[in-house]
């Protein structure tokens, strides 16, 4: 699994635009997008508890696979937390409800996506990934 930090919302069309023409010249590389609670440099977790539980899962059925990669898109909390307006909120492809939620992307855009405690259901998360 090749793993891509997206560090700001402004960066995410970009990075994406970029990630598909190169997997659709490359062959099917699966493309997955992860928006989640940025760490906290004073504890080294996610400010988001539900992400502190998703990630080990995320990383434990996406890391042995070949061919795919991992965007991931730290929100910061202060700039999240009650805004509306929060770019990934507002995205036309993404409108982001929750954290964590992950996406499986295509040229296309995303397709259907797990939101907070689904990610936790393997058998949710396999079908994601076979798509």
């Amino acid at each position: 699994m090749q793993k891509v930090v997206v560090e700001s919302p402004s960066k995410f069309d970009e990075t994406i635009e970029k990630l598909v023409s190169e997997g659709a010249s490359t062959g099917s590389k699966k493309l997955f997008v992860l928006i989640t609670g940025e760490i906290v440099p004073e504890t080294g977790k996610s400010w988001c508890p539900d992400c502190v539980v998703a990630d080990p899962v995320i990383h434990k059925m996406l890391g042995s696979l070949e061919n795919v990669t991992l965007v991931e898109c730290p929100v910061v909390r202060a700039e999240y937390r009650g805004n509306p307006e929060y770019p990934y909120r507002k995205h036309p492809q993404l409108q982001l409800k929750a954290v964590p939620t992950l996406y499986r992307w295509t040229p296309k855009g995303n397709k259907p996506r797990l939101v907070e405690g689904q990610i936790l259901d393997e058998t949710l998360m396999t079908e994601l990934i076979d798509m």
